[in-house]
């Protein structure tokens, strides 16, 4: 049986239960794949072929990929060329090489153009979505993992800054979320036969079978679904939580019904650097005093991690000023200064630094360089945040003066021109009453006279 055989049998059958209809699910020597054509799996769960996403100021975008065939919403599960999309359609195929019997997306116009994607580079990758019946693990004899990596924003399935991770120790199974592949910011905890300790909503079996599988090859998580008709994807979302969904045929939507880490601002860096993010409000990402967000763009299509700029860049030649943001989670990464005994010394040592972006003293000084990443708003009075003080340039507060001076003065006129209006209608409304007084007595005197005569 040819590779392409294998690859594209191994695929399905990594995606969806065993089917007798294996035939129905591969690409021949004699058969390519176009646009607008798709292959079905056995079951009829999912189908392989060509998609368009919406486009986007670079023109459309083209990918290979697999979706859920029984939903009406396009709901990619995997991607091929997921980083490197197609400008059009019309002139690209899957197809078997007849050299080495490979899948490839070839260019039916140009064949010397060299291929986009190629079954040699792996169906293994998954993309944001980890389905029942697949493995998320790592093979031991290669060293290649098995994750996820979340999409860079709601219409761009590039990847993103997010990725889940299997352990790679062998005595402590595990499952970690990270931010740009270094910073750990959520564990599922040790695996104890039955669910990760961090993760006791999974005892609630009545979806799935949860299942580990540690053996001389490889070490991998899996599970599946107790009810085949539902259909339900583990996903790790643009904000950076792992969500488990399930379709909806009610609302036609995917519906979110688990989630890690549960509060969106424990996300690492979710809102990007110099922001502040809160729980109870939306959006829950805001640009701190004296910041604008850095992408409009990006921000509107849920990816904040670009965060926020000055307006005003700090002139070390200029003494600023602080902001002070109360009642907050402090950034990562700070410095402990011991020389600072109080608040004041702890001040003037980050003004004395350059780089220094923020302090905070509570009995003991920490300054923060750089960007300020993971700022929380503590809402929930009982979490006990603390005093976050903000560098600002001189600017920023001379331009708040003006601001304030300008709208003092604007204040002043409109509220002196409403007082004028109203005295000019009160004395309108005098003249027009005596005018009208005046006007009775002269017909009363006239009559008088009248009779009189």
């Amino acid at each position: 049986m040819p590779p392409s055989y294998i690859l594209v049998t191994f695929l399905f059958s990594l995606l969806i239960s065993t089917s007798p209809s294996a035939a129905t699910d591969t690409v021949t020597l004699a058969r390519s794949l176009a646009a607008g054509d798709k292959l079905v799996s056995g079951n009829g769960k999912f189908a392989l072929g060509f998609f368009q996403l919406n486009s986007t100021s670079n023109g459309p975008r083209w990918y290979l990929g697999i979706w859920f065939n029984t939903v009406p919403k396009l709901t990619p599960t995997w991607v091929a060329n997921r980083a490197n999309p197609l400008a059009n359609s019309t002139t690209w195929q899957l197809a078997i090489s007849s050299h080495d019997g490979n899948l490839v997306v070839t260019n039916r116009a140009n064949n010397s153009m060299p291929p986009p994607w190629s079954s040699q580079q792996s169906f293994n990758h998954m993309a944001d979505t980890f389905l029942p019946g697949a493995k998320m693990g790592w093979n031991k004899a290669t060293g290649f993992t098995h994750g996820l990596v979340s999409n860079k924003n709601s219409i761009d399935i590039s990847p993103g800054v997010y990725s889940a991770t299997p352990s790679s120790d062998f005595a402590n199974p595990g499952l970690f979320l990270l931010w740009n592949t270094s910073v750990v910011y959520w564990s599922a905890g040790l695996w104890n036969g039955e669910y990760f300790s961090n993760t006791p909503e999974l005892t609630a079996r009545a979806l799935f079978t949860f299942d580990f599988v540690s053996n001389d090859h490889e070490e991998y998580f899996t599970y599946r679904l107790r009810n085949d008709t539902m259909v339900t994807r583990y996903v790790l979302d643009v904000s950076g939580q792992a969500k488990n969904m399930i379709w909806s045929s009610v609302t036609q939507d995917w519906v979110t019904f688990y989630a890690k880490p549960a509060a969106q601002c424990d996300v690492y860096s979710v809102c990007g650097a110099f922001t502040v993010c809160r729980e109870d409000m939306l959006p829950f990402c805001n640009c701190m005093k004296g910041f604008s967000v850095r992408s409009a763009e990006d921000w509107e299509l849920g990816d904040h991690t670009g965060g926020c700029i000055r307006n005003i860049p700090l002139n070390c030649n200029v003494t600023g000023s602080f902001y002070a943001i109360i009642d907050v989670r402090f950034p990562a990464n700070a410095k402990h200064y011991m020389e600072a005994g109080n608040s004041d010394e702890c001040k003037q040592a980050c003004l004395n630094d350059c780089s220094c972006t923020a302090y905070s003293y509570n009995g003991s000084c920490n300054i923060w360089k750089d960007g300020l990443f993971n700022v929380a708003q503590q809402y929930n009075q009982s979490t006990g945040g603390g005093v976050l003080y903000l560098r600002l340039a001189a600017e920023v507060d001379a331009s708040e003066s003006s601001k304030h001076r300008r709208g003092l003065i604007i204040g002043v006129a409109v509220g002196a021109s409403i007082f004028t209006l109203f005295l000019f209608t009160i004395v309108a409304m005098f003249v027009r009453r005596n005018k009208k007084n005046r006007s009775s007595v002269n017909t009363v005197k006239l009559c008088w006279i009248a009779s009189r005569l």
